[in-house]
């Protein structure tokens, strides 16, 4: 069972370690992003400071919603619930309200942002 624990979270390192060094103006500073992520005094400046991360109010308030609804699911599943199970088991049209409802959620709440610009593309910079 720890394998697998183990092998999830170095799935996600995986992940993320080359979105962080294809969208970094530099190798340097793609390493001192990865740094900077795992410094514990970095983390108070998004509740204490959040301009300094380009941040405002409603963009603190989709975080802690999110890391809500994160912790909830992990809740769920450390009792044996789980989350998607219990949606397969929705009847046909409420099962689809909650597909959809997550769907526009993604989409209300997931382009937004003071430098967000619908025609920059993730390879850009190549």
């Amino acid at each position: 069972m720890k394998f697998r624990a183990l092998a999830k979270h170095f799935g996600h390192i995986a992940g993320i370690v080359p979105r962080i060094i294809t969208r970094a103006p530099s190798v340097r500073g793609a390493f001192k992003i990865m740094y900077r992520m795992c410094i514990p005094k970095a983390y108070p400046l998004i509740l204490t400071d959040p301009a300094t991360f380009g941040w405002n109010a409603w963009d603190i308030g989709v975080a802690i919603l999110m890391l809500i609804l994160l912790f909830a699911c992990t809740l769920l599943l450390e009792k044996g619930i789980d989350p998607r199970e219990k949606i397969e088991k929705l009847v046909l049209p409420l099962r689809w309200t909650v597909y959809l409802a997550g769907f526009f959620l993604v989409i209300i709440f997931g382009v937004y942002g003071p430098h967000y610009d619908a025609a920059t593309f993730i390879y850009m910079d190549f």
